[in-house]
């Protein structure tokens, strides 16, 4: 199992108060995990939280499944990965800009 699917496994057995062991990613939320639309709200409260990405505000509605939700997690960190990778490259060209003064490359690298 991967980290993500077994962090997003244990928020939601805190809330429906369910061993993770009885939870899959394959199951759904409100039938077979037995999660009220109060407890999925928390649990996607819960998931922004620790990831630092908002869901769209017809969530609630659209994610059915664990599954569905640990793929739009794995979709933002991709996102985040890719962004981060282009501020990366671009702090490095700012770098060398101003290589010549070690002050400023400090100053550079701390934005």
């Amino acid at each position: 199992m991967e980290v993500i699917e077994s962090e997003v496994i244990e928020i939601i057995s805190q809330l429906v108060e369910n061993p993770p062991k009885k939870i899959e990613t394959n199951m759904s939320m409100k039938d077979e995990i037995g999660a009220d639309d109060f407890d999925v709200m928390c649990f996607l409260i819960a998931i922004e939280d620790k990831y630092g990405f908002y869901f769209p505000d017809d969530a609630l509605q659209k994610f059915r499944k664990l599954s569905e939700i640990v793929n739009e997690i794995k979709k933002h960190l991709d996102k985040k990965n890719n962004d981060s990778d282009k501020t990366h490259c671009r702090n490095c060209i700012d770098l060398r800009m101003y290589k010549s003064d070690k002050d400023t490359i400090r100053t550079a690298a701390l934005r």
